[in-house]
This record gives structure tokens, C-alpha cells and sequence, in this order.
């Protein structure tokens, strides 16, 4: 298991903005395809952040200094005092900026100043980051992987390298070169990414030994809540054994599964696939496949534009020429495969292939996609 980071749960975060509405119904203008959606949703869903409007967060806004501040002050639970006898800042903002400071997560543009409404920048965010979760680790030289390396400030270096190492990074700047940009200013999507891979473990996926035939799985890591495809490769002549296929004992409807928030072993046994007897009186023909069809569709049928094809809860069964059935979902090939995006409104048509003795046959099983929600 690798943890993304570490010690502190993010326990609240201050909405960025003045009057804060949560994201019960979602934001309008936080489609699915926007690379931070995945982030700010999972924020919102936690309580962590907060639009302007109920159906307006503005992803692509800046955040400012005082506001950092209070975010990551919010990660610790800091509130203002209420003792009678403590003078009280002047706002939430002012106790956060103070305790950002005091522990040395946070410092001024100059000794007398903090510039608290100026935007922050990519390399101070990874810069706090690193004081506030990492300190005193060091990153190496990861961070000259970026071409404008050299326009990294000197004392960002070290935290940028640290991120790149911990995927902090990942997901969060989208550029069109492998630049960093240290000085662009970090948006609120950024913002929401950041805190996403900090808080997000990923869980380690593992075939165990096997004879008869292989599993491969679509990742080698996973965080809970995400999709594992798997593969499964007979060896000639072999067949998965029914229900065997498993993670942590636990059977895999089809070739996909949930990722449990834990660790996963995936196993499987194969048989040898049975000789078919000849007649007492006469040597029978042949066996041969026939055709194949799916005999129970998916669980999931309909779609938006841009969701990944699901094909759990098919059934695809083939018929041989004797007249015989057999179950053979777990060694199927489909176009478009499991797990593809589905780019096209309307139906479309998932081709079924299935070949046993150099014999193919194929079967197809329409879905129904929708337009995408308006943004």
C-alpha cells in the first residue's frame, strides 16, 4: 500500500468565498471531463469546499494567500479563540495567517509583510506542502524534469522535487509542455486536486501464482472506489473454473471489481477443458462452436457521454454444434472494451468476440448513450 500523504486528516476547509453553498447538486461548471472534476466533487461530497452559488464553484479562479492560509489552517481544526480574557484576531483569516506562520508553514513576501490578497503561486503551494507534510525530506533532482527547471526559485526546488516524488503532482497542472510554470497562479481546481492526492491512498493489487493460465489486472495500484479490470488467459487446452476468479476470496462478478479500501490478492483456478466421449457404436463428430449470444446484458445499459463502459452483470454463453451450452464470459474480447470512455451519443454496439479451437463467432449488445450534461 502506498499512502499519498501521511500524518493529518483534512478535518474542515473554509469555502472560498465569502457565502458559501455546498455542492449537493453539483456544479454546473465542473463537467466530467474537467481533469479536477473527480477532485472538487470528492472536496464538495466531504464538506471541504464550497462554490459561490449552489451550482457555480469556478475551477478555474484564483486562491489567495489568506485564504491558503485558512485552508490549510482549517487542516489542523484551528478557530479563533474564544477565551474572554484573548484579545481575538481580527477574523478567521488573521488566526490562520498567525498559526501558518508560528509553525513555519507559511511566510511573508518580506519581513513586515504578507501580501495576503495576492494570488499564490505553483511553487509556494508546493512549498507548503512540503513544510507542512514532508519536512526535512529531500527530493533530489526530480524537479529538473520540468523544462523551466531553472526558473524554479531556489528554495522551491527541494519541495517541488519532494511532490513529483510522492504524486502530489499527479493530475493537478495540466500543461502543454512538460513545464511547471512555477510563477502561474495555483486555481481553486488545483487546489481541490491537491488536497485530493494528499487525503487518497492507493492500494497494492497482486495475481498470485498460477497454473493453467494467467490474470492480469488493469493496474498495479488502486485507490477505494475505483474500477480494477481484469484479464483472464487460459492456457490451451484450460478454463477458468467457475467462480473461481476472486480478490481476497471474494468473487468477481464478470472481470471487473470495486477497489476495497485494503490491500487485494487476485487468484484463479483453471481446469482442463473435457474430452468430449464418443458414441458407444460409432465415433461421434466433432464438436465444434456454433455460436455464441449474451444471455443476461449488463447490469448497466445507459450512459452519459464520457462514463466508461461497463460490462458487469453480462452472461455471454456459447452453443456447440451437439447442441450443448457452456458459460464463457471470462475469456470474451469486446470493441469497444470494458472499461472504455463512450464518446458518442446514441446507441452504440459492443461487439462480442469469443474463439475456442480456431472456430470465432461474435454477438453484439447495444447501450444507450446520452448527451452530456450542459456545462
Amino acid at each position: 500500500m502506498k499512502k499519498r500523504i501521511i500524518t493529518l486528516a483534512l478535518v474542515a476547509l473554509l469555502a472560498f468565498s465569502a457565502l458559501p453553498f455546498a455542492a449537493a447538486a453539483g456544479f454546473t461548471d465542473v463537467p466530467s471531463t474537467n481533469p479536477h472534476a473527480t477532485a472538487i466533487n470528492y472536496c464538495a461530497d466531504m464538506g471541504f469546499v464550497f462554490g459561490y452559488s449552489p451550482t457555480t464553484f469556478v475551477p478555474d479562479g484564483d486562491i489567495t494567500r489568506e485564504q491558503f492560509a485558512v485552508v490549510w489552517g482549517r487542516t489542523f481544526g484551528i478557530r479563533t479563540p474564544k477565551f474572554n480574557d484573548v484579545t481575538k484576531p481580527a477574523s478567521d483569516m488573521d488566526n490562520a495567517i498567525i498559526f501558518m506562520y508560528a509553525m513555519g508553514f507559511m511566510n511573508g513576501v518580506s519581513d513586515t509583510w504578507f501580501s495576503r490578497t495576492a494570488p499564490v503561486t505553483r511553487e509556494q503551494a508546493a512549498a507548503i506542502v512540503q513544510r507542512t507534510y514532508l519536512p526535512g525530506v529531500d527530493g533530489g533532482d526530480a524537479y529538473k524534469a520540468y523544462s523551466d527547471s531553472n526558473s524554479i526559485s531556489d528554495w522551491a526546488q527541494n519541495a517541488v522535487s519532494v511532490c513529483l516524488n510522492y504524486g502530489i503532482f499527479d493530475g493537478v497542472f495540466d500543461n502543454t509542455a512538460p513545464a511547471f510554470n512555477p510563477a502561474l497562479s495555483i486555481t481553486r481546481g488545483e487546489v481541490c486536486h491537491l488536497i485530493y492526492n494528499l487525503m487518497q491512498v492507493e492500494y497494492d493489487i497482486t495475481v498470485a501464482p498460477m497454473t493453467g493460465g494467467t490474470v492480469t489486472a488493469s493496474a498495479a495500484k488502486a485507490r477505494a472506489g475505483e474500477t480494477v479490470t481484469l484479464t483472464v488467459t487460459p492456457d490451451s487446452g484450460m478454463q477458468l473454473v467457475d467462480g473461481s476468479l476472486q480478490y481476497n476470496g471474494t468473487p468477481v462478478t464478470g472481470t471487473t471489481f470495486t477497489m476495497p479500501a485494503e490491500d487485494v490478492v487476485i487468484t484463479a483456478d483453471f481446469e482442463a477443458i473435457p474430452p468430449v466421449s464418443p458414441s458407444p457404436s460409432t465415433t461421434a463428430p466433432a464438436v465444434t462452436l456454433a455460436s455464441i449470444a449474451v444471455a443476461a446484458p449488463p447490469d448497466k445499459i445507459d450512459y452519459a457521454v464520457g462514463d466508461p463502459l461497463d460490462l458487469t452483470g453480462m452472461i455471454v454463453t456459447a452453443t456447440y454444434s451437439d447442441g450443448s451450452t457452456a458459460n464463457v464470459t471470462g475469456f470474451i474480447t469486446t470493441d469497444p472494451s470494458d472499461g472504455a470512455a463512450l464518446d458518442t451519443a446514441g446507441t452504440t454496439t459492443v461487439t462480442i468476440t469469443y474463439t475456442e479451437d480456431s472456430v470465432t463467432e461474435t454477438t453484439t449488445q447495444d447501450v444507450a448513450v446520452g448527451s452530456p450534461p450542459p456545462v
